[in-house]
């Protein structure tokens, strides 16, 4: 795994309509996050919008080209840009820069939080989903989702360097203004927020968090039923007809006469808002399945050597700039281990050898591998293959 410097920090919630000032951010602690970069390409690929189908071999292209951007950072090394990178085009320095904040963010999120397994970008989410949100205005990127609960989260890519003179820049602050005024309408969520600052010889990551909001708003009751009903079309059962799993006294759904008017009893805030989350977090979930499907439609019929004839891929070498052996890239899928993410700690799989100069993240049926040696495939199949064996045990 790669090194990156992290910061996080806590940003207490001033009244409504006060900006936040450098008193709110407190620092929390620092240290050094060990950045499996297999992991932020599989949840890149995974959670990020595409206009069709999910190709499997398109997605291991941006993949590579990502990668290529970097710097050699095999496990154990910081993570820092190619030297190239400053003369690439604005549109690719754009896209590699943002597909490591996305990739960062989420990685810090699940190391504070490790039951928000599943995470989804928002315009991947079904319009219905989208629909609960305010229409304009700040629109957090990524939702992430676990056992009843859900995080919104912002990220942001620099490609220079952090703040020296302070503990945060003013467009951090500016930018929390603007989250913390979107927590706080009806229907959203708590936020946190990671600027990632990417530099030639380091990345530094700056976590926010908000500390509990006091002037978060109650649940709305439509709300609710909206993401019911969209979670009834997806997961046959589980809606409105069938709620065991949520708190019984918490909403009654009525028709009139004409069977179109739905009234609603008065819901205690904090049950309403349990139901909230859970309703969210099952459709961040099953639109999770749903991109794995799609891979596993599109990948390579033949097996990936070494691996067994379960694993569908093959591996691709990531091409870098001035010379320099850049790692080999492995995207498989396992039909026969299913699609569904498992929404526990231990499906959430962070597989990582120093001694192999190996990285693999596997979440479902999708597994994404870097082997930083070069191996030959059968070899290298059989490495990750060791390292999934040894998490089983």
């Amino acid at each position: 795994m790669a090194k990156v410097k992290v910061r996080r920090f806590v940003v207490a919630p001033p009244p409504p309509g006060t900006p936040i000032e450098p008193k709110d951010v407190q620092v929390d602690g620092s240290g050094v996050l060990e950045l499996n970069l297999a992991e932020v390409l599989r949840v890149n690929a995974l959670a990020v919008p595409y206009r069709g189908h999910l190709l499997a071999e398109l997605v291991q292209h941006e993949m590579a080209l990502v990668m290529s951007l970097f710097g050699q950072a095999p496990p154990g090394v910081p993570l820092r840009r190619q030297q190239a990178f400053d003369g690439s085009s604005s549109h690719i320095r754009r896209f590699a820069t943002e597909v490591l904040a996305l990739g960062a963010l989420t990685a810090v999120v699940r190391d504070e939080e490790p039951t928000l397994t599943d995470v989804a970008h928002f315009d991947a989410l079904p319009l219905e989903f989208q629909g609960v949100y305010p229409s304009t205005g700040t629109r957090p990127d990524l939702r992430f989702g676990g056992q009843g609960a859900v995080l919104a989260g912002e990220s942001r890519g620099r490609s220079k360097s952090s703040p020296q003179n302070g503990r945060t820049a003013a467009g951090q602050r500016n930018r929390l203004d603007q989250l913390l005024r979107w927590s706080r309408q009806p229907g959203c969520d708590r936020v946190s927020m990671a600027w990632t600052w990417i530099q030639e010889d380091r990345t530094t990551i700056d976590f926010f968090r908000f500390a509990e909001d006091a002037s978060a708003p109650a649940t709305d009751l439509a709300v609710v039923h909206r993401l019911e009903q969209e979670l009834e079309t997806t997961e046959p059962g589980l809606g409105t007809e069938n709620q065991s799993h949520y708190p019984s006294h918490s909403m009654r759904v009525a028709k009139d006469d004409l069977g179109s008017e739905i009234h609603y009893d008065v819901t205690p805030s904090a049950a309403g808002r349990a139901r909230e989350q859970t309703a969210k977090q099952r459709i961040i979930s099953r639109t999770m399945e749903n991109r794995e499907t799609q891979l596993m439609e599109t990948a390579p019929r033949q097996s990936v050597p070494g691996m067994g004839q379960q694993w569908r891929g093959q591996w691709r070498s990531v091409r870098t700039i001035g010379g320099v052996p850049g790692p080999r890239l492995l995207l498989a899928v396992n039909p026969d281990r299913g699609g569904k993410t498992t929404n526990t700690a231990k499906g959430t799989r962070l597989l990582r050898s120093s001694d192999l100069g190996l990285e693999v993240s596997k979440v479902g049926g999708v597994l994404v591998a870097l082997d930083w040696r070069n191996r030959p495939e059968v070899e290298a199949g059989s490495a990750v293959r060791y390292e999934l064996e040894a998490q089983d045990q």
